[in-house]
């Protein structure tokens, strides 16, 4: 939420490896698509695949906590006011508020920026 992809790698990274070793294989989703965020924003050419991957593995699980915080992750991968228009209609729906300054105010731009 910071905008830190450096972290965010090396503690997605460190969440992989504890989620293996003590069989929590939703925390590997959570931190697969952090992982795809950072390798993205880092400049791999395979981290908007990866984040996208991802996120779709993660909702195959049903799990729908974070949904809206990962679709902004994904906007900003992909420069995408849809998908901030799909964070913000989760965020309605599911009643789960992104808080970060950071990437509100990224969905702002993506949403004034939008090409007809």
């Amino acid at each position: 939420m910071r905008g830190d992809a450096e972290t965010a790698r090396s503690h997605a990274s460190t969440c992989i490896v504890l989620s293996d070793r003590f069989g929590y294989p939703v925390f590997r989703q959570h931190a697969a698509i952090l992982a795809g965020w950072a390798d993205a924003m880092l400049g791999d050419p395979a981290g908007p695949d990866r984040i996208d991957a991802a996120y779709a593995t993660y909702l195959e699980s049903g799990i729908r906590l974070f949904v809206p915080l990962y679709l902004l992750l994904r906007a900003e991968v992909h420069g995408s006011a849809d998908l901030v228009d799909q964070a913000r209609a989760a965020s309605a729906e599911l009643e789960d508020v992104c808080l970060s300054p950071r990437l509100l105010a990224l969905s702002s731009v993506l949403q004034r920026t939008r090409k007809p």
